[in-house]
């Protein structure tokens, strides 16, 4: 991970990598005065005749911001160029900008192309040359060039987009860096104490919004060039821990050191010995951001023994104990912006006119000592005529001290439906995939949202959208509850907290009531079933109830404004009775004790319903009819072990993109699929009683990943062969399968046969798969190594084992 959303204090804006003998005097020569004409600060030791060696060259491209790879005939016939293109991909996947200079996508891989049927020879059999083929692959799925949309774009388009961008980054970089950059530079040189060896572990701590991330990122950035791309940024630790639990956490961190792809851990202790064992070796930088429980450094960090020689780990908290506990090396508090700092700050933020310097200054002196309302309050007064600046003076005047009084006078700027967004989001979606955020969203009837969370941004109440997560500040939440609170008990629109939902009596607060999302830790017997009766408003409920009850009673009625319905362990046999369900999207009720899906004749159409997630459901025995569900893109029924056989209506789901059915393990048929054309995802896996696939009508021209592992399968001669676009197939344990037929599977990247004793041979056409990347014929009833096998030019892992042998195997990665 050598970049981060909040990036700092890099060496170099652009790096270019690119073949001398074909563009140091055409495209690479004009990309480089281009580059300086716009003051673009571009590494120039490899322009030109200067020799650099590869260490010095690697370590400048992994502090650049951005990469241009200028791929030519040449480059690609070079070990030197291609090597570095391993390097980029490896380092740099997400800011690279690749250039092909007199060439097209097709030549690249093309045995009459450029390259000649000779290097297609040496793809075969060098493991050096797979990995440079897969890099080259990377670039093209990345640059998403095709010989129909590829189209070369001149030097003026690929300088424009960069300074483009860096404009922006740098506009955030260096507001980032007002009042830490001092902070950064002690830190690295008196603390950390880089390149003098051993392990130290440093603590941040402080008080929220006074910018201990800030800080971690801006030293994460100006470090991590020189841990070889070892690193890992772990943010909102407090939140993830809770989220995705800690082993998620150390799978994260060896992920990002290491570069793995799909590793699993089962538990906490698996992950610890994982870390301790891997990490022990090598010199890496782990940054802690937000602890808040001595278990997560317990998990993470425990102890430096744990890393290489060199390893820097460093840990930002609000809780000083907590470092001390651990046992830190050295232990740094943050320090608040001195006044000319904070009024730099608000203004690299509001730009004010000259006229209102006094304004400022009184703002900023107003305003308290943290960062983030400077960040905030700035964003809010930005392009503002004088009058709002003196109005938000006055209000910031007749506050009290409380920071968070002093954040809401941006909140109060807001439209109507970008106030009612802020609240949804602070309250019940902090830390969630913004895809997810999107999807609900969208439920509720909102439009232009994307326009309305970019506006939420730019005012600094969403601190960032990285990682694909809407992050939101810790005060930024607690001054949206404050907003909430405010109104009780005049008006209930939130509900977060089970004694609030508890305390609800009057039908005019239930009345007000729009979202609910509450878990219920205890024991004891709920009874739920007049609790959301007088709710006429609820669009959204999420309840998470850990205990299920015997004596739990089900809801009697539900808001016939219900979008949203999430509720693991529902303790209903049936969803309630006057359940008007023309409104909702999704129904997530994982582990619930629903008898029968959908039986209530009066339950009717549910024409927007895409989401239904029944997983975990052990009393599940029929869903009566999907017709009520014509729009339904996912369905999961995931360890339904009481389901026997499906409604022949559900092979007609036009719009189902996802069908996972693992762990049925009473599925004995599967009816056929007649329309389900837009299925992408197929699931069995764990259906031991499933003895056939189901018949297939049409050719199903989008599914991409068929999972059959552990099912009773014999034959996939005929319905298979009527899918063509196959990425990946599961077929590990299917011990009775003896046939199978692909037909021609031209993308297909992943084959698993694993534990198929009874398979004989590979399908007739398999050298036809030129993409597959890994293939598992472990215990097989195949007893000679098929030597074909080999020819297949992008294969990575290949592992070959027989029962009467301890290990025949060979594996070959990147």
């Amino acid at each position: 991970m050598a970049s981060k959303s909040l990036s700092v204090l890099w060496k170099y804006d652009v790096f270019i990598s690119y073949k001398r003998k074909d563009t140091g005097k055409t495209i690479t020569h004009d990309l480089y005065t281009a580059l300086r004409r716009r003051d673009i600060n571009l590494y120039e030791e490899n322009i030109g005749s200067h020799y650099q060696d590869k260490e010095t060259l690697n370590d400048a491209m992994i502090s650049s911001r951005f990469v241009i790879v200028v791929i030519s005939k040449n480059y690609l016939r070079s070990s030197w160029c291609m090597d570095q293109l391993v390097n980029i991909i490896e380092s740099r996947y997400d800011k690279i900008i690749p250039v092909l200079y007199d060439m097209n996508p097709h030549a690249v891989f093309s045995a009459t192309g450029p390259l000649g049927a000779k290097y297609h020879q040496m793809l075969r059999y060098a493991n050096k040359w797979r990995k440079w083929a897969l890099a080259l692959q990377n670039v093209i799925l990345l640059a998403g060039w095709s010989n129909s949309s590829y189209r070369s774009k001149s030097v003026e388009e690929i300088v424009e987009t960069i300074s483009l961008e860096l404009s922006s980054v740098k506009q955030n970089d260096a507001r980032n860096l007002i009042g830490i950059k001092p902070h950064a530079q002690h830190f690295i040189k008196d603390l950390l104490k880089i390149g003098s060896g051993g392990v130290r572990m440093i603590g941040i701590y402080g008080a929220s919004g006074g910018g201990k991330t800030t800080l971690a990122m801006a030293i994460y950035n100006e470090i991590s060039c020189k841990f070889s791309g070892r690193c890992s940024f772990i943010e909102n630790l407090k939140d993830d821990s809770r989220e995705l639990g800690l082993a998620k956490l150390q799978e994260k961190v060896l992920t990002d050191v290491f570069k793995l792809n799909g590793m699993k851990i089962m538990s906490i202790g698996e992950g610890k010995h994982l870390i301790k064992e891997r990490m022990g070796r090598f010199g890496v930088l782990i940054v802690l951001d937000d602890v808040d429980d001595i278990s997560q450094l317990d998990a993470l960090a425990g102890s430096h023994v744990w890393f290489g020689n060199g390893s820097r780990i460093i840990i930002t908290t609000k809780e000083k104990s907590l470092l001390e506990a651990h046992g830190v090396d050295s232990i740094h508090q943050i320090e608040l912006l001195k006044d000319g700092e904070a009024l730099e700050l608000f203004n690299s933020y509001a730009a004010p006119k000259k006229e209102y310097e006094k304004l400022s200054l009184e703002i900023v002196s107003s305003a308290g000592d943290l960062p983030l309302t400077f960040k905030v309050l700035g964003s809010f007064l930005h392009d503002k005529e004088e009058n709002v600046w003196t109005s938000a003076l006055n209000d910031l005047m007749l506050t009290s001290t409380e920071t968070l009084k002093k954040l809401k006078i941006s909140y109060d700027a807001l439209e109507s439906d970008e106030k009612e967004i802020f609240l949804d989001l602070a309250i019940f979606f902090k830390n969630r995939k913004k895809s997810e955020v999107l999807d609900i969203l969208s439920a509720f009837g909102y439009k232009s949202i994307d326009n309305m969370l970019q506006v939420l941004v730019d005012k600094s109440l969403i601190s960032t959208i990285s990682d694909g997560r809407v992050q939101i500040h810790d005060l930024i939440q607690e001054m949206a509850r404050c907003i909430i609170l405010e109104d009780l008990p005049k008006k209930h629109s939130r509900i977060w907290q089970v004694e609030q939902l508890l305390k609800i009596r009057r039908k005019v607060e239930a009345a007000k009531i729009n979202g609910i999302q509450v878990k219920f830790d205890n024991e004891r017997p709920m009874d739920f079933s007049d609790m959301f009766t007088d709710m006429k408003n609820l669009r959204y409920l999420d309840i998470n109830t850990s205990h299920m009850s015997k004596a739990d009673k089900e809801p009697k009625v539900f808001s016939s404004n219900l979008r949203w319905l999430s509720w693991s362990s529902y303790p209903g046999k049936y969803l309630p009775q006057g359940l008007q369900a023309k409104e909702l999207v999704v129904i997530c009720m994982a582990n619930s004790k629903i008898r029968q899906f959908s039986k209530r004749k009066n339950l009717g159409l549910m024409p927007k319903l895409k989401i239904l997630d029944l997983s975990g459901s052990k009393y599940l025995t029929a869903i009566a009819s999907f017709e009520r569900l014509p729009n339904l893109e996912r369905l999961i029924l995931q360890n339904c072990s009481k389901l026997v056989s499906v409604d022949p209506s559900i092979g007609y789901l036009k719009e189902l993109v996802l069908l996972d059915m693992s762990c049925c393990s009473k599925l004995q048929s599967f009816p056929p699929i007649v329309q389900m054309t837009s299925l992408k995802v197929l699931i069995f896996s764990g259906c031991t009683k499933l003895t056939e696939f189901p018949e297939i009508y049409w050719n199903m021209d989008c599914l991409e990943h068929l999972n059959l592992q552990n099912t009773r399968i014999q034959d996939l001669s005929s319905a298979i062969g009527k899918v063509s676009n196959l990425i990946s197939i599961d077929l590990c344990n299917c011990q009775n399968l003896t046939n199978m037929y692909f037909g021609f599977c031209p993308l297909l990247r992943s084959l698993k046969l694993s534990g198929c004793p009874g398979l004989k041979k590979l399908p007739v056409g398999f050298f036809k798969m030129q993409l597959l990347e890994e293939l598992i014929l472990d215990y097989t009833g195949i007893r000679e190594f098929p030597a074909f096998i080999l020819n297949l030019p992008n294969l990575k892992t290949l592992s070959f084992r027989r029962g009467d042998e301890d290990s025949t195997s060979k594996t070959n990665q990147p």
